[in-house]
């Protein structure tokens, strides 16, 4: 009785999952074609009030390429990074990113398309990196 029981909680978790993914595919449609491009560090903006003269250039140094369901990411002091990407949500522009690296490592972060030449990259929750359509 217990195998039962575990085939069918396996069951209705593979049916979770496969409708979560679907609904993140169909998100995918709607703003990947906005993300296309290379997008350039413009500015640091910091609601703490914390910008000094490194983290803009940091931000002058930093990029977001997206190709296709690829994104390379690049930030003075590291390595270029690379990993297919997913939308998970679009709120009005607002977007949370899935990003699968080389290892299989997910990481989640946050953009909000201002207009097709303005993003905004929430790097925490009081850092924002601004960049630019290039």
């Amino acid at each position: 009785m217990a195998w039962l029981l575990r085939a069918r909680i396996a069951a209705r978790l593979r049916v979770r999952v496969l409708i979560v993914l679907g609904a993140g595919l169909a998100c995918a449609c709607s703003s990947s074609p906005r993300l296309e491009g290379r997008w350039l560090g413009q500015r640091f903006e910091s609601l703490d009030g914390s910008v000094g003269a490194g983290r803009a250039g940091w931000a002058k140094g930093a990029s977001l390429t997206f190709a296709g369901s690829r994104v390379s990411v690049r930030v003075p002091g590291e390595p270029a990074r690379s990993g297919d990407y997913q939308v998970l949500s679009d709120r009005d522009g607002v977007l949370e990113l899935a990003i699968v690296g080389h290892d299989g490592h997910v990481d989640r972060t946050e953009l909000t398309l201002e207009t097709d030449e303005l993003l905004r990259w929430h790097l925490t929750p009081v850092h924002t990196l601004v960049m630019h359509h290039d």
